[in-house]
């Protein structure tokens, strides 16, 4: 469990470096349509969960992968905290083990932690069910439209629930006029894959709980997704319906309510304010500024996919040895 934690501590850290730098890198981004933001994303979802280093000479990241070392809750024996045997007491072991806790009292700390942090997992996780299991239950009744498209009196709001078969759930009440804007909207998280990429970064993001900076990743993540959906469905059309498609969004968030579980997302759910100012100020990109953004895109997300090359200089002499490891000569 110690090396587990530790190892969800070294991915978090070095996640939130790249979380940090996509932050920095979405203010130059903003005139360059978000499908651009939302790709960034992808690097700090990669960082999160891939336990592993991947070296590039082409790495941009400032640290190294492993900031805090596997061994630092070891005892002066070598047997790590938390792996003392069950037979210790019989064989007199207990003592070195009492020993453990006095010289490194750090170790009962990161233990305890690490136990603190599954329980968190396992509470965001049961919470996501449950939410999940309350919405099937409000949807049982669900009257089908066509195709994959349904309609329920006990919602309020349209969203796309499902991993196999996703389908789209629309309130009996809804507008007919926001019918067209709003449904196209669904069919493109359906394209996208969002209706998959949003429940496994919440699951991803649950792992780094204790990290705030990780909740602001989600949270600016699914900003991202939705206002690149909203710009996609303005660049379908060669009309100019920002104003209709605005008056959609406003009149959904009037509605709006918790869907209680991550694993459903609603087209009204999400910054509903800063997505109408998006699509008032909408213009198609120039090619110069896609260019651009393709360009920026591509190098970070080389740059921060991967970690320094592991450099070890060596040499020999009348005063021993000494080497460096992605940081100064140690002597």
């Amino acid at each position: 469990m110690v090396e587990i934690f530790i190892t969800i501590l070294n991915m978090s850290i070095t996640a939130s470096i790249v979380a940090l730098a996509v932050m920095f890198l979405r203010i130059p981004l903003k005139i360059a349509p978000k499908v651009f933001s939302y790709a960034l994303w992808g690097v700090v979802l990669l960082r999160l969960i891939l336990p592993f280093s991947i070296e590039s000479a082409l790495s941009l990241m400032p640290a190294a992968r492993n900031m805090i070392p596997l061994d630092i809750v070891s005892p002066n024996n070598g047997v790590p905290f938390g792996e003392i045997p069950a037979s210790a007491t019989a064989a007199g072991y207990m003592p070195a083990a009492l020993q453990v806790a006095e010289s490194n009292p750090g170790a009962i700390a990161i233990a305890i932690a690490g136990y603190v942090w599954l329980l968190g997992f396992i509470l965001l996780i049961v919470h996501a069910l449950l939410g999940y299991i309350n919405l099937r239950g409000r949807i049982r009744f669900a009257t089908l439209i066509e195709g994959n498209i349904y309609e329920a009196d006990n919602i309020q709001t349209p969203f796309v629930l499902g991993i196999i078969r996703p389908k789209i759930y629309f309130p009996t009440n809804l507008d007919p006029s926001k019918h067209d804007f709003i449904l196209r909207h669904e069919q493109i998280h359906i394209q996208r894959r969002d209706y998959i990429i949003k429940p496994l970064a919440y699951i991803v993001f649950a792992l780094h709980w204790f990290n705030p900076l990780m909740w602001v990743a989600y949270f600016l993540m699914s900003k991202d997704m939705e206002m690149s959906c909203d710009e996609a469905v303005l660049r379908e059309t060669n009309e100019d319906i920002r104003r209709d498609y605005s008056m959609s969004l406003l009149g959904m968030s009037v509605k709006r309510v918790s869907l209680l579980s991550p694993l459903a997302f609603a087209s009204g759910e999400s910054n509903v304010k800063e997505r109408i100012s998006n699509v008032l100020r909408f213009r198609r990109a120039a090619r110069r500024v896609t260019v651009i953004s393709v360009i920026a895109v591509a190098v970070f997300l080389v740059g921060f996919s991967s970690d320094r090359v592991l450099v070890i200089d060596a040499s020999h002499g009348a005063g021993g040895s000494s080497f460096s490891i992605n940081g100064p000569i140690c002597n």
